[in-house]
């Protein structure tokens, strides 16, 4: 049958009293006729996943094989983890950072921090959602509004902390195999540029700006799944 999503409709007490059950069909989610009952629950997934989709009052998620005994707690289900994947253009953008004097010091902080994001289950679930926040490592990520309009499912990582918080991580969740891909490492625009600036070493999520540019063309590429 392959993955299922459940939407929980209600809760009382510690029984589900409200619960739909989906899967894809020709990539579109269908509801069960014959529900399953048996449940393990994971409480590291207790907040609601979205799998991508503009579903704010919908709590959709991932349903583990079925088992013997269910636990009656009122946690969401999950069973994968989104696994995490370096863009073609990532690691340039390093390079690039790590010739600027300006720079250079905060490469090694962000590839220490792209590893515990990378080793966090919690924090990859977080980057499958609209807006959150996570602590650690921590960070703030969210879609961004501009590509989710022309159906690009891309995001970015507000990096949370003095050394790191001007810069922007954008990447991309192909919700369809449960995948990030991290196309780019920015740094943000800030009010007002520093003299004899370049205004394209610095991002606002411009839509003609190159690396706006760039993460659409490597979307398109590699054919990731669209909004």
């Amino acid at each position: 049958m392959g993955q299922i999503w459940i939407e929980i409709t209600s809760l009382t007490g510690s029984d589900f009293d409200g619960i739909q059950h989906w899967t894809k069909k020709q990539g579109r989610l269908v509801r069960l006729e014959e529900p399953l009952t048996c449940y393990r629950l994971l409480p590291w997934t207790s907040k609601a996943l979205t799998c991508g989709k503009k579903r704010p009052a919908s709590r959709e998620c991932d349903l583990i094989p079925p088992i013997q005994s269910p636990f009656p707690q009122s946690y969401i289900l999950g069973d994968i983890v989104p696994q995490m994947f370096n863009g073609d253009f990532l690691e340039k953008d390093l390079d690039k950072l790590r010739a600027n004097a300006l720079t250079a010091d905060d490469v090694d902080l962000l590839n220490a921090f792209l590893d515990e994001v990378a080793e966090s289950v919690d924090a990859l679930w977080k980057l499958t959602r609209w807006a959150a926040d996570h602590f650690p490592p921590h960070l703030n990520c969210r879609a961004i509004a501009c590509f989710q309009d022309d159906g690009y499912n891309l995001y970015r990582i507000r990096p949370l902390g003095p050394r790191l918080s001007k810069y922007r991580i954008l990447y991309a969740y192909n919700n369809t195999v449960e995948e990030l891909h991290f196309l780019a490492v920015v740094v943000k625009k800030p009010e007002k540029l520093p003299g004899g600036a370049d205004p394209n070493d610095f991002y606002n999520y411009e839509p003609n700006h190159p690396i706006s540019d760039r993460v659409r063309h490597e979307y398109d590429y590699r054919r990731f799944s669209k909004l």
